[in-house]
Protein backbone atom coordinates (compact mmCIF):
# COMPACT_ATOMS: atom_id res chain seq x y z
CA UNK A 1 0.00 0.00 0.00
CA UNK A 2 1.67 3.32 -0.78
CA UNK A 3 -0.14 6.15 0.69
CA UNK A 4 0.92 9.88 -0.36
CA UNK A 5 -0.12 13.21 -0.02
CA UNK A 6 0.36 15.25 -3.21
CA UNK A 7 2.60 18.61 -2.87
CA UNK A 8 0.94 21.70 -2.56
CA UNK A 9 -1.78 20.09 0.11
CA UNK A 10 0.87 19.06 2.86
CA UNK A 11 0.51 20.92 5.77
CA UNK A 12 -3.07 20.44 6.49
CA UNK A 13 -2.79 17.19 8.56
CA UNK A 14 -3.83 15.19 5.59
CA UNK A 15 -1.20 12.70 6.38
CA UNK A 16 -2.09 12.34 10.39
CA UNK A 17 -5.74 11.38 9.02
CA UNK A 18 -4.45 9.13 6.42
CA UNK A 19 -2.21 7.60 8.55
CA UNK A 20 -5.17 7.36 11.12
CA UNK A 21 -7.07 5.77 8.54
CA UNK A 22 -4.20 2.97 7.97
CA UNK A 23 -3.75 2.40 11.53
CA UNK A 24 -7.71 1.57 12.51
CA UNK A 25 -7.60 -0.61 9.10
CA UNK A 26 -4.59 -2.80 10.13
CA UNK A 27 -5.90 -2.55 13.82
CA UNK A 28 -9.27 -4.14 12.52
CA UNK A 29 -7.56 -6.67 9.78
CA UNK A 30 -5.11 -7.67 12.01
CA UNK A 31 -5.44 -7.31 15.48
CA UNK A 32 -2.55 -7.45 17.95
CA UNK A 33 0.05 -7.30 15.17
CA UNK A 34 2.30 -4.75 14.72
CA UNK A 35 3.08 -2.72 11.69
CA UNK A 36 5.35 -0.51 9.80
CA UNK A 37 5.78 2.01 6.94
CA UNK A 38 8.91 2.72 4.76
CA UNK A 39 9.15 6.70 3.89
CA UNK A 40 11.67 7.82 1.98
CA UNK A 41 14.75 9.83 3.73
CA UNK A 42 14.24 12.62 2.25
CA UNK A 43 10.66 13.02 3.04
CA UNK A 44 10.83 14.77 6.21
CA UNK A 45 7.43 15.79 6.51
CA UNK A 46 6.41 12.71 6.24
CA UNK A 47 8.29 11.25 8.84
CA UNK A 48 8.38 14.50 11.11
CA UNK A 49 4.25 13.30 11.21
CA UNK A 50 5.28 9.61 11.52
CA UNK A 51 7.20 10.52 14.71
CA UNK A 52 4.72 12.97 15.75
CA UNK A 53 1.78 9.65 15.59
CA UNK A 54 4.43 7.18 18.07
CA UNK A 55 6.54 5.83 15.10
CA UNK A 56 10.13 5.89 15.30
CA UNK A 57 12.98 5.38 13.21
CA UNK A 58 14.74 2.32 13.38
CA UNK A 59 16.40 1.48 10.17
CA UNK A 60 17.45 2.62 7.03
CA UNK A 61 18.11 0.69 3.63
CA UNK A 62 18.49 1.59 -0.22
CA UNK A 63 15.41 0.22 -1.72
CA UNK A 64 15.06 0.21 -5.45
CA UNK A 65 12.40 2.71 -7.36
CA UNK A 66 10.46 0.94 -9.78
CA UNK A 67 12.59 3.18 -12.21
CA UNK A 68 15.50 1.47 -11.74
CA UNK A 69 16.93 3.85 -9.03
CA UNK A 70 17.86 3.36 -5.53
CA UNK A 71 16.92 5.66 -2.83
CA UNK A 72 17.11 5.54 1.01
CA UNK A 73 14.43 4.85 2.79
CA UNK A 74 13.61 4.90 6.37
CA UNK A 75 11.46 1.94 8.45
CA UNK A 76 8.85 3.43 11.42
CA UNK A 77 7.50 0.79 13.74
CA UNK A 78 3.68 0.50 15.70
CA UNK A 79 3.94 -2.45 18.30
CA UNK A 80 0.11 -1.64 18.85
CA UNK A 81 -1.20 0.50 16.10
CA UNK A 82 -4.88 0.34 18.01
CA UNK A 83 -2.69 2.02 20.79
CA UNK A 84 -2.99 4.91 19.12
CA UNK A 85 -6.56 5.04 18.65
CA UNK A 86 -7.50 5.18 21.67
CA UNK A 87 -7.61 9.06 23.22
CA UNK A 88 -5.00 9.19 25.94
CA UNK A 89 -7.03 9.73 29.44
CA UNK A 90 -7.74 13.38 30.54
CA UNK A 91 -5.87 15.02 33.62
CA UNK A 92 -8.18 16.12 36.09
Amino acid sequence: MTVVVRPGLTGQGLGGRLLREVLRWVAQAAPGWPMHLWVLAGNTAARRCYVRHGGALVEQATKRMPDGSALIACRSPWREPARLLTPPPSVP
